[in-house]
């Protein structure tokens, strides 16, 4: 036997003899790697992975997880969902799959990364010009933010109701169905308050404000002239849905 590449070997006449070349890597092998991301479209924001229960194998991870994985061994990647949020696509390099629930194998010291991408649900019927496709009711407290609240209710459930002192200055309506400048917003806002007076919260203009699941469109109203707990009933109105 020889130890040694470019050894010589010398035969004798009828010597038969089978030669093996033998590797052995050099350091550790590197195990592969996905990162795993939340992206929501249609609103300017990453989302928490939390929100939308992002999964790798079964186990919720946050945006942004980076999994580390046996080498061609599947594993799967898929989302719990959000309410008011609809799954779109999955975008990656070409290794990521198609769709929630789908499997990965990955080679030894591959790295890839995978966004799991949504959307706000989209309104289905086509919208004619001038006309209510949208409406609700909210009750919030002036001036401590009780009943239909985003901050008490942990910003888990829209359409709800942001006060003064809360990150805005002036009461603010927070509804994904709001998507497009060209919405008409109309509202009646009725209360106990402490004044005495009839509500008075005229139309400030709409807004976007960024909240842990990122920005949300609303509406801001200038309610400075009283205090206490109101109602406001507000539709929404497409003037233009096609500019």
């Amino acid at each position: 036997t020889y130890s040694e590449l470019e050894a010589t070997i010398t035969l004798a006449e009828g010597d038969i003899v089978t030669c093996n070349y033998t590797n052995e890597q050099i350091g550790m092998a590197v195990d592969p790697t996905m990162t795993l991301y939340k992206l929501v479209i249609n609103n300017g924001t990453s989302g928490n992975g939390l929100d939308f229960g992002l999964m790798i194998d079964g186990i919720t991870v946050t945006n942004g997880t980076t999994f580390t994985a046996e080498a061609n061994i599947p594993f799967t990647i898929s989302e719990a969902g959000l309410v008011q949020y609809e799954f779109v696509e999955i975008r990656g390099d070409g290794h990521c799959p198609e769709n929630l629930g789908g499997t990965i194998t990955l080679s030894e010291g591959q790295h890839i990364e995978c966004f799991i991408v949504n959307q706000p649900d989209s309104i289905s019927e086509e919208i004619e010009p001038g006309v209510i496709f949208y409406h609700n009711t909210l009750q919030t407290d002036l001036s401590s933010g009780a009943h239909d609240n985003c901050v008490t209710e942990g910003f888990s459930e829209f359409p709800c109701i942001l006060v003064p002192g809360q990150g805005v200055a002036d009461p603010t309506v927070l509804d994904p169905a709001l998507t497009t400048p060209t919405t008409i917003v109309t509202y009646v806002v009725t209360g106990d308050f402490t004044s005495g007076i009839t509500a008075q919260c005229p139309f400030i203009g709409l807004t976007s404000i960024n909240t842990p699941v990122g920005p949300i469109n609303g509406f801001q109203m200038d309610c400075s002239s009283g205090s206490g707990v109101f109602n406001i009933n507000f539709a929404l109105i497409e003037a233009n849905p096609n500019p």
